[in-house]
């Protein structure tokens, strides 16, 4: 016997000698298959009920499309008769001949049934309204956003543009008004 055995140049039959692409291919080969992308199911807030406070009928309506919107309901039938259930006191009284048979529902489309509440308990003269209530806003205690977003809403309320803006403010507050306009029209085109 002559040499040891690792001398002799035979190879060791445990060991296999691979080339690289040889190696990645069984890297490959051996990785658990990519998991799906897995989506997030949200789970929003059931809208509140509706008693008829027709303060309230537009934020109610907004809460209704954001929910029907975040769980994916189109059907109209469905948003309908979704809507319905969450309508309370004054609303319901007024609901409950249409769903006792005694008078004919004159919606069939979701986009009806918010005009005829409009209609029924809306405000039906909004733009006045709001242009009124634009001229007595306060800050007061709020904070900026909380002014603006309510300053923003009865704006849109108003039918009012950036140029309509200083006249709503009384002359006191013009230099105010033009101060938050201002900030907000560079918030609002920065993201």
């Amino acid at each position: 016997m002559s040499g040891a055995a690792g001398s002799s140049g035979a190879t060791n039959p445990t060991m296999v000698s691979l080339t690289e692409a040889q190696f990645q291919a069984l890297l490959t080969n051996t990785r658990p298959p990519p998991t799906e992308e897995r989506t997030t199911r949200l789970k929003p807030e059931k809208p509140p009920t509706f008693n008829g406070d027709r303060t309230k009928l537009r934020s109610f309506l907004v809460l209704c499309r954001v929910y029907y919107e975040a769980n994916g309901v189109t059907e109209d039938r469905t948003e309908i008769t979704f809507t319905e259930t969450l309508l309370r006191d004054a609303a319901a009284r007024w609901l409950t001949p249409y769903i006792e048979g005694k008078k004919d529902r004159t919606w069939d489309m979701y986009q009806a049934l918010e005009e005829v509440l409009r209609i029924q308990f809306g405000d039906q003269d909004a733009e006045g309204t709001a242009r009124n209530k634009i001229e007595r806003l306060k800050q007061g205690n709020d904070t900026v956003t909380e002014f603006w977003n309510t300053f923003r809403l009865l704006s849109t309320d108003a039918n009012m543009d950036e140029g309509d803006t200083p006249k709503m403010f009384p002359q006191r507050d013009e230099r105010r008004a033009a101060r938050c306009m201002a900030k907000v029209a560079n918030t609002t085109s920065n993201g």
